[in-house]
């Protein structure tokens, strides 16, 4: 006997309205990171200046941060701790693991 779930694929709807560039900003560099924490903030990590762009879960420009990946921040993944939530980049450029608040503030670098 099977005890197996089927889950329907997830279904995605391009908003165009969501989510406006920052000012200065005429379009996206490239983007090899979108992570949401646990309050629906999207953090959008793209090559260039500003380099994290965090959103509401509504599209609002909540925070923009992140000159020291303006060059190379790849990976980007929340993590929840015993103590918070925490943002982890892989950084190829200096070649580290950083550990963040959701802020940008550095906890650590490996």
């Amino acid at each position: 006997m099977s005890t197996a779930t089927t889950t329907r694929p997830r279904q995605y709807l391009h908003d165009p309205s969501w989510g406006a560039l920052p000012e200065g900003l005429v379009d996206w560099n490239y983007v090899p990171a979108v992570a949401v924490d646990s309050q629906d903030r999207v953090y959008v990590n793209q090559r260039g200046a500003p380099s994290i762009i965090v959103y509401s879960r509504t599209g609002e420009i909540l925070a923009t941060w992140g000159e020291q990946f303006e060059k190379g921040a790849h990976g980007l993944i929340v993590r929840q701790e015993s103590d918070g939530e925490y943002l982890y980049f892989t950084d190829v450029a200096r070649h580290c693991v950083v550990k963040t608040t959701l802020e940008g503030r550095e906890i650590w670098t490996l």
